[in-house]
């Protein structure tokens, strides 16, 4: 009997309707702790270029608060859509790691992760009232703006220290080589720049071909 049970009970896990969306949630919050511990062991082997400051944070609040807000309201009114699922873990773990690490406070009084608190409740909330949740313009607008740009925001500021200093490391390597060197660097770039753009041409051609 209780080998019966332990063979049925994953499928019964697994058959439940909100398996898809738990795992879902799972998957956003570990690979941002995947990606935050990667990001500390290159912080540890390279000095990273700071783009931080006053500026800079309160877009990251503003944009992880709404960004968390909308998906939370995604998710509960499509709960069979495993990535806003994902992207609520995603946000709600930025969110959380943001109100304990950011210090830094607005008008000197309220700390920076206010904005974020508020995004999320504002976001949160148009998913609810029919102005915006009966309103397909509305809907878009917030769609685009809380979904589209807050993700690629937030995206764009947590890669942009390990871009830049990856650039920079890879200009100080170019700028340190002879003129040879150099030149045979840039026609290494060309050529390997004309195989991806003849490798896309005849993807396209193939696909064109098969239609």
């Amino acid at each position: 009997m209780s080998k019966e049970v332990s063979q049925t009970l994953p499928q019964r896990i697994q058959s439940h309707q909100l398996y898809g969306s738990v795992t879902a949630f799972l998957l956003g919050i570990m690979s941002i702790l995947f990606l935050t511990l990667l990001g500390g062991a290159v912080g540890q082997s390279t000095d990273l270029i700071d783009i931080s400051g006053e500026l800079i944070t309160s877009i990251r609040m503003s944009s992880i608060g709404l960004g968390t807000g909308y998906y939370l309201g995604s998710s509960l009114k499509q709960h069979q859509s495993g990535l806003s699922w994902y992207l609520f873990g995603v946000f709600s773990t930025l969110a959380v790691m943001s109100i304990l690490t950011v210090e830094s406070t607005i008008f000197n009084q309220f700390p920076s992760y206010t904005l974020l608190v508020c995004g999320g409740v504002l976001t949160t909330l148009a998913h609810l009232t029919p102005l915006v949740a009966e309103n397909d313009d509305y809907r878009a607008l917030l769609k685009y703006l809380s979904g589209y740009l807050s993700t690629s925001v937030v995206v764009i500021l947590a890669a942009s220290e390990y871009l830049l200093t990856f650039t920079s490391l890879i200009w100080d390597w170019y700028s340190s080589q002879d003129m040879m060197n150099q030149v045979f660097v840039l026609l290494l770039i060309a050529f390997f720049a004309f195989l991806i753009y003849e490798s896309r041409k005849s993807i396209n051609n193939s696909s064109v071909s098969e239609r």
